[in-house]
Order: C-alpha cells, then structure tokens, then sequence
C-alpha cells in the first residue's frame, strides 16, 4: 500500500493539525508496516514541517522517515515515511 500526503502540513492555516496526522500514518503503518507513506511539503516561514518529521520519527510504527528530495529553488521536499518491520 502507498498513502499519498501533498502540503498538509502550514501551520499558519492548519495550526498543529499535522499531529492528528502523525497519529493516522502511524495507525497505518501499524495495520501495514510494509506500507510507504510519501510526504510532499513547500517550505515555508514557521511551517511545522520540522516538527512534524520529527514527530513522525518518534512514532511507535514507524521504522524511517527519509527526506529523499529537496529543491532549494521552489522550497520542495518529499519525504518518504516506512514502517517498523520486527523480525
């Protein structure tokens, strides 16, 4: 399975709504940890972005999160997001 997340997290117009999101994608990764989650984010002044990942990191089923794209001339990233795998 793939869950697709494009510019969910801005602060300035969701507030910390990007918690609430956390907690779904680690719900899925706990149904299906071989789940990826792909995060897309514009940069933007006190976005949350950072906190987020962070967050996400911390979250009990998550295994990785990778920023695997970053492009500094239109502040995009893409993040992929993968599940705890335990033997």
């Amino acid at each position: 399975d793939i869950v697709l997340n494009c510019d969910c997290v801005y602060e300035p117009l969701y507030g910390k709504s990007w918690e609430l999101l956390v907690e779904v994608i680690d719900e899925c990764l706990k149904v299906n940890p071989k789940c990826i989650v792909v995060t897309s984010v514009e940069r933007r002044t006190a976005d949350g972005i950072d906190q987020f990942v962070e967050r996400m990191g911390e979250s009990e089923h998550v295994g990785q999160v990778d920023r695997i794209m970053r492009d500094d001339d239109k502040d995009l990233e893409l993040y992929i997001t993968k599940g705890l795998i335990k033997s």
